[in-house]
Formats: structure tokens, C-alpha cells, sequence
């Protein structure tokens, strides 16, 4: 077994130590191999850093910091880290581990039950609780790196990958390597501090970041989604979660009122400790009143946050801009069922933005915040000027299409045009979330089938394939949810009286000024299903979704392609 990544090293003797039986799994900072004490016969696993990687010593650095990090919390659910060694490239040892990732348990059976989404989640707090008493953050919290062994048979966790936490040291050389404002970490799961590259990062954007895998656990879904990296970091900082139950009604209010309290925008509205997450869960699981109520931030308040954010990124100079970070290790997860494949999912996206990028991404959020707080006033802070922006380097999480120019947009490209009712309906193309509804666009006409998604908060999401073989309009409208009986409405004991939740309840009737319900207009009758072609699909090209998975995400070939006109307030407007 070798490769350009494994050089041979199946069957050598690391120092006269550990001897290499087989490769598990690498990844682009290295590799991990089963390998066993020459000695005393036990069986490790060795993470081993590519040649290349070992020769940036920052990388070095943070391989040792991870062994430092994992090596001094000593707690069941953190991997323990057994050994640290130099030759023929620096590696870790560490205990050697039978299971699944919680990745790939999501993967294989997609979204879990409460109690045990809340179980997994309460193990997970209770490695970041030892983690944190010792004065170590994570800062890359992800299902990849909560790795699931049988233990008394239930599912037994163990937490992963310190290579990037932060530790409180009095060393400088130590502290430089997470507090240069550099962005590290996954995006997916990243707090809002730790997207705006903020130096004060504290145990909390853990409480977030296990906010955001209790939110995939119960949806199967992130919260966030976007086409790009930066319109990505640009969400966290700004939107608040759509709250889970508008994807899954099933779920117990309480724990929707727990997962959205973790995951809130401002630090002070989250859990104060991983260990006051860990007992609103066990609260849960028992059935006691949890007494978690959630309480959204003002728009006022989130654009205090980012106004002090973007000024102290612009007074900080380069040095506290988020800058083109080298690659953080992340990738060397432990994953012991995929040997020699990548990390699943490709979730794990290069974390590199331009400094001016970010600036202006918070300046934007800003500036659009303070005009939804009071739209009759002129903005506070003038929208920044394009002409004054470096570049951005996208970093992408799927390939997307390219603009072509006007001259050649005619057989290759189909028109594809979505409306949807209710107006808030969100509209998705192969799980990327689409501005405007209606949408109209133009996309490559690939002759394959890419995945329509419509969902509002209170109605039943809508799903289907679309072959994209010629022009495609769609109408849809979504049916509301069925009526909760009045005999439950008071079930949950964690609603207080006159059911002040504290979030956006699902759409109900409305009332005019005149006073009289309003309520939503029937849908229509469905059409009849047209005469099926010879290979099954509907002249229209769509076909009832299926997950079978779409060859590529789709995406549109215009600067501009959608059919919302341009706001004339926007500072994007001619």
C-alpha cells in the first residue's frame, strides 16, 4: 500500500516504537494508520502529517498544540492522546478507536430521535465542560469530529481534533497561533464571532457550534446555507436560524427552545456554560420542565454587535483582518469505516478570505440592518464603495457555473422560472437557497435531474427532480400544515401561559386593519398528470423527488438572473 500520501510506511517502526500495520483514512494534512507497540503489543492509532506539512511550522505548531490540548483534559469522552513523535514526520498517538463519526451516522440514518440527539449531545457538552475547566475552547466542533463507540451498548462518545483550540497560556508564541485574527475552523458551525475573526473567542462559540450539530441531529439539515463563502459567513453573522420544527413539527417545543437558545446570534442570549446546555438536555430527556425559553436578539442589538465588530477590524490594520489561513488539520478527523476515502460529506471547506472581503461583508449587514430598523430615515453608515474593495477569493462548496457572455446564451442555457405561495416561501436548487420568489434564472441546460425544494414556516415542504433539458416554469403552492388539536395545546410544560415562546409561531390567519380573519386561499385542484414519456418523467421534466443524489449543484449563468428587480435604495442599484 503507496501512495504519493504513504510513502511505504506500512510495516516500518516508528523511533523503535510503534510499528505501521495499515492505513485508515487521510486527508489533505496527513494520515491515520492502525499501528501497535512493539513492546507491549497494545493497538494505537497514529496520525501522521504529510512530508510537505511538516515543513510549515506553524502547522507543526498546531499539531503539537493539539497533543497538548487533548493530552491535559483527561476525560472519557475526549480521545486520549498517548504519545507525540518526530520521525520520519511529526505524528501523534493515540488510543485507537472502533466505530462511526456522527457524520456518518446522519448520513446512513438521517435525522435522529430526540432523546437520542439530546443523549449524544449531552456527552459532547461534557467533554467541552472538562475542555473548557481547563481553559481550552475547540473551535471546530462538527459531526466529523464526534466519533461514536459501543459502550454497555449504547452509543459512547468521543470527542476529536484540538489541532486548532485555544488554550490560555502564557506562552506568546503559543497564543499568536489563534489570536492573529485569522478565521479558523468549519463555516458551517461556526459561531458569529468566530465568522467575524474576533480575537475574543470564549468557550461560548463552542455552546454554538454544539447548537448547530443538536439543529443537524434533529433536521437532518444546517441552518445555513449559501452559494458562496462569504454570502455564508455574511448569514451567520446576520440571520437567526429558521427554528427547527418549521422543518420537523413533530419536535418537542422544549428542546426547539434549547437548540435556538444555544445557537443565539449574541453571546450573553446563549447557554452561560456547556454545563447549563448539558442540564436543559438531561432536564429534556427526563421529562422535567426545562425552563429554557428563547429570546432573539433585536435588530438593534445584532447591528451594535457587528458596527463594533467592523470597527475593530478596520482599526486593527492587517495584522487583525481575517487573512488566508494555512490548513488547520481538521481533515485528519478520525474516521474508522472509510479507509483511504475523503472526509464525508466535503463539508470541511478551505478557510480563506480576503481581508477587504469581510470588512465589507459586515459593513453590508450593517448597513442593511439599520435600514430595516427604520426604513423612513436615511442609513447610518453609507454602503461601501466598490471601487475601494480588494478582490474576494471565493472559496466555494460546490463548483459553480460561470457567467457566459450574452452572444452565447441559447442552446446550452434553459430558462428556469419558480413562484411559490405563500410569498415567504423559500426556494432551493440542489440545497442551496435561491434569492427571490418568484425565481427566474438561466442555467446550464445539462440534461440532468437537479433538486427543487420549497418550504415555508406552517406549510408542508414541496420537493421534486427537474430535469434540465429545456425552459421550465413552475407554480406551486404549498398546503398549511394540519391544525394542532386544542387538547394539546397545553401539553408542553415549558410554553408559558398566553404561549410567549419568544419565537415566530407558524403562519397562521390573518387579521386586516378592519379586524376580520383573513384566511389563506385554498389550493388549487392538482392537474391531471400528463402522459409519461418512454423513460418515466413528465413532459415538463419533473419527476417525484427521490434522494438519489444529483450529479452537480445548479447554478445560474447570470450576474443578475433573477426576477426581483433591484431595490432603488440598494447601494447595489444603478
Amino acid at each position: 500500500m503507496s501512495s504519493a500520501s504513504d510513502p511505504g510506511y506500512v510495516g516500518q517502526v516508528f523511533e523503535d516504537r510503534y510499528r505501521i500495520l495499515r492505513l485508515i483514512g487521510e486527508g489533505g494534512m496527513g494520515s491515520v494508520y492502525e499501528a501497535e507497540h512493539v513492546v507491549v503489543g497494545r493497538r494505537v492509532a497514529v496520525k501522521l502529517l504529510h512530508p510537505e506539512m511538516a515543513r510549515d511550522t506553524q502547522i507543526v505548531s498546531r499539531f503539537h498544540n493539539e497533543a497538548r490540548a487533548a493530552g491535559s483534559i483527561g476525560n472519557e469522552h475526549i480521545i486520549e492522546v498517548l504519545d507525540f513523535g518526530k520521525q520520519p514526520a511529526p505524528y501523534l498517538v493515540m488510543e485507537y478507536l472502533e466505530g462511526r463519526s456522527l457524520s456518518q451516522l446522519l448520513e446512513q440514518e438521517g435525522p435522529l430521535s430526540p432523546s437520542r440527539a439530546a443523549s449524544l449531545l449531552i456527552q459532547v457538552l461534557e467533554a467541552l465542560e472538562a475542555a473548557h475547566a481547563k481553559g481550552i475552547v475547540h473551535r471546530d466542533l462538527k459531526p466529523e469530529n464526534v466519533f461514536l463507540v459501543r459502550k454497555h451498548d449504547r452509543d459512547h462518545v468521543k470527542l476529536l481534533d484540538f489541532g486548532i483550540s485555544k488554550l490560555k497560556t502564557d506562552d506568546p508564541k503559543s497564543s499568536h497561533l489563534t489570536q492573529t485574527g485569522t478565521i479558523l475552523g468549519t463555516p458551517y458551525y461556526m459561531s458569529p464571532e468566530q465568522a467575524l475573526g474576533a480575537k475574543d473567542i470564549d468557550h461560548r462559540t463552542d455552546v454554538y457550534s454544539a447548537g448547530v450539530i443538536l439543529y443537524e441531529c434533529l433536521t437532518g439539515r444546517l441552518p445555513f446555507a449559501a452559494e458562496n463563502y462569504n454570502l455564508l459567513l455574511v448569514k451567520i453573522i446576520s440571520e437567526p436560524p429558521t427554528p427547527p420544527r418549521t422543518f420537523r413539527p413533530d419536535l418537542p417545543e422544549p428542546l426547539e427552545q434549547i437548540t435556538l437558545k444555544a445557537m443565539a446570534q449574541d453571546r450573553p442570549l446563549r447557554f452561560p456554560s456547556a454545563r447549563a446546555f448539558a442540564d436543559a438536555l438531561q432536564d429534556f430527556v427526563a421529562g422535567r420542565q426545562t425552563g429554557v425559553r428563547f429570546v432573539p436578539a433585536s435588530p438593534s442589538d445584532t447591528a451594535a454587535r457587528i458596527a463594533a465588530a467592523r470597527e475593530r477590524i478596520l482599526a486593527g490594520g492587517t495584522a487583525a483582518l481575517p487573512g488566508a489561513a494555512p490548513p488547520t488539520g481538521t481533515d485528519l478527523a478520525w474516521d474508522g469505516t472509510r479507509t483511504g476515502a475523503p472526509a464525508p460529506r466535503g463539508k470541511g471547506l478551505p478557510i480563506a478570505i480576503a481581508v477587504a472581503g469581510l470588512a465589507v461583508a459586515a459593513a453590508v449587514v450593517l448597513f442593511l440592518l439599520l435600514r430595516r430598523d427604520d426604513s423612513t430615515q436615511a442609513p447610518s453608515v453609507p454602503p461601501p464603495a466598490a471601487a475601494d474593495v480588494a478582490p474576494v477569493a471565493p472559496a466555494p462548496p460546490e463548483p459553480r457555473a460561470v457567467a457566459v457572455p450574452d452572444d452565447d446564451r441559447g442552446a446550452d442555457t434553459m430558462q428556469l422560472t419558480i413562484s411559490a405561495t405563500p410569498p415567504e416561501a423559500k426556494i432551493e436548487v440542489d440545497g442551496f437557497a435561491k434569492p427571490g420568489n418568484p425565481l427566474s434564472g438561466r442555467f446550464r441546460k445539462d440534461g440532468e435531474d437537479h433538486r427543487v425544494r420549497i418550504f415555508a414556516p406552517g406549510y408542508q415542504e414541496w420537493k421534486q427532480l427537474v430535469t434540465f433539458d429545456g425552459d421550465q416554469t413552475l407554480a406551486v403552492t404549498l398546503e398549511p400544515l394540519p391544525a394542532t388539536p386544542a387538547s394539546d395545546a397545553g401539553s408542553s410544560p415549558s410554553v408559558p401561559a398566553g404561549g410567549a415562546t419568544g419565537i415566530r409561531p407558524p403562519v397562521r390567519p390573518r387579521r386586516d386593519a378592519a379586524g376580520p380573519v383573513i384566511a389563506p386561499p385554498p389550493p388549487p385542484p392538482p392537474p391531471p398528470p400528463p402522459a409519461p414519456d418512454a423513460g418515466g418523467a413528465r413532459r415538463d421534466g419533473f419527476r417525484e423527488f427521490d434522494p438519489t443524489p444529483v450529479h452537480r449543484p445548479a447554478t445560474p449563468v447570470e450576474d443578475n438572473p433573477y426576477s426581483t428587480p433591484p431595490n432603488p435604495r440598494s447601494p447595489s442599484a444603478p
